[in-house]
């Protein structure tokens, strides 16, 4: 009997201290669940001052789509893929626009990373790196209110350093972003290999912007991005002299998306829009002559790109493209400052559409020249999908 007690005494306890642990689990998950309604419900709600700060703009767009933006995770690719270019200062005005409209539009999260193509740029391994810790002396010289400053000198500097980025790269932006998104969190890091590439992130990217100058490598980085599912979104870009573009990827987007930028570049001539932007067709050259040759043309090689569209199966000359438009790609590698803050601002827009869900994206190829073709001037979207 004193042992069939002691048993029964055992299981009440043991099911007193079973029944506790259920009720201290049920009550953790209650909290856990509560903190994380009360997480979602402040992702979808403004403070005070981010209220004030974008108010003009969320007079435009609404609370729901500033509070996406803020919570947004965007990459941007920068590829160093000339020998021209020194380190990582490379200028590449295109991707420093589209940083500038993100950070001042409020973006929550972004990630900088330049991928170093070129010898050149792998040796020499960013002195102007953004992100990178300054010297004593360095952070100093930059700091518009720096010790032993006088209020006008300050001031005098602050109006030196905001004056305009115009025709800046990004590294050269890089330390003023802070001052246009100071609860912006921004990550730069440096890769020699296109599988590196966001390879550290725990989390997809919402957004992507892949900008350069050679299309073949432009390509190969959207796809390992795409199939790596690194990212949501991909957007691919480049200018070069009074030229530029902007390309959408999406491994499930609507009809044309699911293209590769290279898969673009194969539609049949008899499938190509009747007016399309000229543009399109120096491009399309440009890429079989990187494929075929296995780098860029420059302005020696105008007769060589020519030659390239005069043989693509007969192009028609409604939509061959002239001379002067071909050699106002080809005679610099640099870009032209009015053209990159059109393309930027406009990719800008469509990442911003991309964040929200509101609008209708760009299906697929957006082009645009200073010059060169009677479309010059004018930005136009073209669809470009192979047909089966």
């Amino acid at each position: 009997k004193k042992k069939r007690s002691a048993c029964a005494r055992e299981e009440t306890r043991r099911a007193r201290e079973e029944e506790r642990r259920r009720e201290e689990r049920s009550g953790a998950g209650i909290m856990e669940g509560q903190q994380q309604q009360q997480e979602k419900k402040k992702q979808k709600v403004l403070s005070k001052e981010e209220d004030d700060m974008y108010d003009r703009q969320i007079r435009v767009w609404g609370v729901d789509t500033q509070c996406a933006i803020r919570n947004a995770k965007v990459g941007v690719v920068v590829v160093c893929d000339s020998e021209e270019e020194e380190g990582l200062d490379v200028q590449h005005v295109a991707a420093a626009e589209l940083v500038k409209n993100l950070a001042l539009a409020g973006i929550g999260d972004l990630k900088i990373c330049y991928y170093l193509a070129s010898d050149k740029a792998k040796r020499e391994t960013g002195e102007v790196l953004a992100g990178k810790e300054e010297t004593k002396e360095t952070k100093e010289s930059n700091d518009v209110s720096g010790p032993g400053s006088s209020d006008a000198a300050r001031v005098e500097r602050k109006k030196q350093v905001n004056l305009s980025f115009l025709g800046q790269s990004v590294g050269a932006i890089g330390a003023n972003l802070s001052d246009m998104n100071s609860r912006m969190r921004q990550v730069v890091e440096q890769r020699e290999s296109i599988a590196d590439l966001f390879s550290g992130e725990t989390s997809t990217l919402d957004v992507t912007a892949v900008f350069g100058r050679n299309l073949v490598t432009l390509n190969e980085i959207s796809e390992t991005l795409v199939e790596g599912k690194r990212t949501k979104l991909v957007f691919a870009a480049g200018v070069r002299g009074g030229c530029g573009f902007a390309f959408l990827r999406s491994p499930n987007g609507g009809e044309g998306c699911a293209t590769s930028l290279a898969g673009s570049f194969l539609v049949k001539v008899e499938d190509l829009p009747r007016k399309m932007n000229k543009l399109y067709s120096v491009l399309r050259c440009v890429h079989r002559f990187q494929s075929q040759k296995g780098s860029s043309p420059t302005s020696k090689d105008v007769d060589a790109i020519m030659k390239l569209a005069e043989e693509d199966e007969k192009l028609p000359s409604k939509q061959m493209p002239s001379r002067e438009l071909v050699l106002n790609y080809l005679e610099t590698e640099e870009e032209m400052p009015a053209v990159s803050s059109v393309v930027g601002g406009s990719l800008a827009q469509e990442v911003i559409k991309a964040i929200s869900g509101k609008g209708e994206l760009m299906n697929n190829f957006y082009l645009y020249s200073a010059y060169g073709s009677p479309d010059s001037g004018e930005a136009k979207v073209e669809c470009m999908v192979p047909k089966n």
